[in-house]
């Protein structure tokens, strides 16, 4: 069983470092499964199925083409691949439905990968989009926000 628990989380690193990191989509069809199943997509707008995670990952990468994932953490457990990343790139080109803002935005995020025989077949995720949108300018501060809330009379 380690050494299953060991090729898992090579196999999730695998997917951070060479599809998003170096922007290797075709490692994506060697990594995933073309039936995978995504019950969290990466990105807004990315489509559903089998090229969900294959289409965020370009979609991501045509938005921010340094975008980077740093592996803080990968805990493998029976056939699940648990990670916390974090995420960061410059927005130079279109996301989430506006244009480029050139601001460079950071997000921590847990994705949990399902893995059979050798390829990941099921994913969920979570991330921090609000702090991410609001280092891209695309939503207010939290400053700007408690200015625009009205204030409670005595």
């Amino acid at each position: 069983m380690p050494d299953t628990l060991e090729s898992n989380k090579a196999l999730v690193r695998r997917l951070y470092e060479e599809a998003f990191n170096q922007g290797n989509l075709d490692i994506v069809d060697e990594l995933v499964a073309p039936d995978i199943l995504t019950h969290d997509p990466i990105i807004l707008d990315a489509p559903a199925g089998g090229d969900s995670i294959r289409d965020g990952i370009e979609m991501i990468l045509e938005a921010f083409p340094d975008f980077q994932v740093e592996v803080l953490d990968l805990i493998a457990e029976g056939d699940r691949v648990a990670s916390y990343l974090l995420m960061s790139g410059t927005n130079t080109g279109d996301y989430r439905r506006g244009g480029a803002t050139n601001r460079k935005g950071t997000m921590r995020a847990f994705l949990l990968w399902r893995v059979s025989d050798g390829r990941l077949v099921e994913s969920w995720g979570m991330a921090d989009r609000f702090q991410f949108l609001q280092e891209l300018g695309i939503v207010p501060s939290d400053d700007e926000l408690a200015a625009r809330t009205p204030k409670q009379s005595d």
